[in-house]
């Protein structure tokens, strides 16, 4: 059974797919790519690569913005709990009704995001804590963390479970900072990689590591 997975279908519609990676001959190709990184994700995933991910359920999403991949992971049958420091103040419930997102703190806009709902329910968690409240048995998700920032490498510290799914750019792209590379090169191993949907001038996957055995 196929998700429902819009993304996807405004990509194939709109500019076309060719190879795994999206077609640019459209004049406004690019403006499009950039109000879908707004509405959806970053990264564009297949139906495959989520029912893969669903597969170490239970899952933990930090930095999930729209949780736009949670949404997916759910419709997979993932259990899955979506954070972010400053997640949208609406969600769709799994009636498609709006609802308020539960304990978030007023005047904490999210200038990416606002003012559109999430997804799904996207909790308000800082990235470490989240992490560190994770069970041993779940899997921590960590789709294009910002740049420079150190928010991936806090999490990854915190994490005390044996299985990562990051999806970005490696060391020297667009994503995270040193100190999270360092850690991933230090105290994981990768296990699978997998190809993503690429937009024009990005170079990015999806790769399932294993936490290192000392």
């Amino acid at each position: 059974m196929s998700l429902s997975h819009p993304f996807l279908l405004d990509v194939e519609q709109t500019l076309g797919i060719q190879d795994g990676r999206v077609l640019e001959g459209h004049p406004h190709s690019y403006a499009f790519i950039k109000v879908w990184r707004r509405s959806y994700s970053y990264a564009l995933p297949d139906d495959d690569l989520i029912r893969r991910i669903a597969g170490d359920s239970p899952i933990v999403e930090v930095g999930a913005g729209l949780g736009y991949w949670s949404w997916l992971l759910r419709q997979a049958g993932a259990e899955v709990r979506a954070t972010d420091v400053r997640p949208p103040a609406q969600y769709y419930d799994m009636r498609g009704r709006l609802a308020s997102t539960p304990s978030r703190r007023r005047g904490r806009p999210n200038e990416w995001c606002e003012p559109r709902p999430a997804w799904t329910l996207v909790e308000e968690a800082d990235a470490a804590a989240a992490a560190a409240a994770a069970p041993e048995t779940a899997a921590l998700l960590i789709v294009w963390p910002p740049y420079a920032d150190p928010m991936a490498a806090a999490a990854l510290r915190a994490f005390r479970g044996a299985v990562v799914w990051y999806v970005g750019e490696g060391r020297g792209g667009a994503c995270a900072d040193d100190a999270f590379f360092d850690a991933l090169e230090n105290d994981w191993e990768q296990d699978e990689l997998h190809a993503l949907i690429r937009f024009p001038g990005m170079h990015d996957w999806a790769q399932r590591l294993v936490r290192r055995r000392r």
